[in-house]
């Protein structure tokens, strides 16, 4: 495919992911990591580069690092929206059909969680008022 930057990249997720799964949200090592993960990120996406396309993966996925390590799902779930899009974008630019198809369904799973949280808020302030 030759898509380097996103390869690349894709590791460094895979290490932030490991990391993440194990430090505790709003921690200051949560903190130290989320700057180390960004940082390298950048790092690994200069020393990768392929052009302005690389910036589109680059910087969703640096973003999407700084979203991960707040710990709120549903804040998540809006920066994936956009995040993902940029990926997608990526992904298309580069043709990776198994990319493309990720990113979508990351793109959907999104949208629905959003949707249905909103609907669940709903009902609950209903039920409350009903009170």
């Amino acid at each position: 495919l030759g898509a380097y930057s996103g390869f690349a990249l894709n590791i460094v997720c895979l290490v932030r992911n490991l990391v993440f799964f194990f430090l505790k949200e709003g921690t200051r090592p949560m903190y130290a990591a989320t700057a180390i993960l960004t940082a390298l990120m950048v790092g690994v996406g200069v020393l990768s580069w392929q052009g302005p396309v690389s910036l589109l993966i680059l910087v969703a996925l640096a973003v999407n690092t700084v979203f991960l390590s707040f710990g709120k799902p549903q804040l998540l779930r809006w920066s994936i929206l956009g995040t993902s899009s940029a990926v997608l974008a990526y992904n298309v630019i580069v043709f990776t059909v198994g990319g493309i198809l990720n990113e979508g369904i990351a793109i959907a799973s999104s949208a629905v969680g959003i949707l249905r949280f909103r609907r669940t808020a709903r009902e609950k302030r209903s039920e409350s008022s009903e009170m």
